[in-house]
């Protein structure tokens, strides 16, 4: 298991790309991802999707601990996952696409990006037998909805109380793999954390969008002061 906290961008990517080398080199049986993320950046989100859906080891995404929540980004992920979870006292949704200052996107463009977003979720959705209307709500909408009324709504498979209530629920059930259909025994199996190195802990030290702003504005000024 892993734990991802905070915005989605090229480093949650990387992680994820490294984890999901790592289970399938030591053939796990699952991957699960704690997820409690507000969003991110367009492009690391594809790439981190398009790793799940081709993943050869089943990987849940867990929207825990209580108080978390999967905004924008998290939502895509979470449709992606072969299984998708959520603790009790969290939510999920607002998906809606928006520039790297959070507003919308404006006119043709925004229509452009947001029908293509639709239609990805929508696409996930389809993969996975999730609530393919729910998912376009969340990204033109922008709604959100809570734990328990994921569940009812079939946008989440498991609402666990914990990570043993989680793998209790877990065990027995069945995925589409690339490989075929695989069964999940869970009973006993070990669990292994997945950790940060040490140049993504710098990275995610240094590239969240207000770090990186205020380095960007530090490295202009000192080139405008040097001319």
């Amino acid at each position: 298991r892993m734990y991802i906290e905070g915005a989605i961008g090229a480093v949650t990517d990387d992680r994820i790309a490294d984890a999901l080398e790592e289970a399938e080199e030591q053939g796990a049986e699952i991957l699960i991802i704690y997820l409690d993320t507000p969003g991110g950046f367009t492009k690391p989100t594809w790439a981190i999707t398009k790793r799940i859906l081709n993943s050869e080891v089943p990987v849940c995404i867990y929207i825990a601990p209580s108080g978390a929540r999967a905004g924008s980004a998290g939502v895509y992920m979470t449709y992606a996952a072969h299984f998708a979870a959520m603790a009790y006292s969290t939510n999920i949704g607002a998906a809606h696409p928006v520039s790297g200052d959070g507003q919308k996107i404006d006119s043709v463009m925004n229509e452009k990006i947001t029908n293509d977003a639709a239609a990805q979720i929508k696409a996930f959705a389809d993969r996975r037998n999730r609530n393919a209307t729910w998912a376009e709500q969340a990204v033109r909408q922008s709604v959100s909805i809570t734990d328990r009324e994921a569940l009812d709504s079939n946008v989440i498979d498991i609402r666990a109380e914990d990570y043993d209530d989680l793998l209790r629920q877990l065990n027995g059930r069945e995925t589409d793999l690339p490989t075929g259909k695989k069964i999940l025994d869970l009973l006993g199996a070990p669990t292994k954390d997945i950790t940060h190195t040490f140049v993504q802990k710098l990275l995610e030290i240094v590239t969240p969008p207000d770090v990186a702003f205020i380095l960007f504005s530090i490295g202009g000024l000192g080139i405008v002061l040097e001319l």
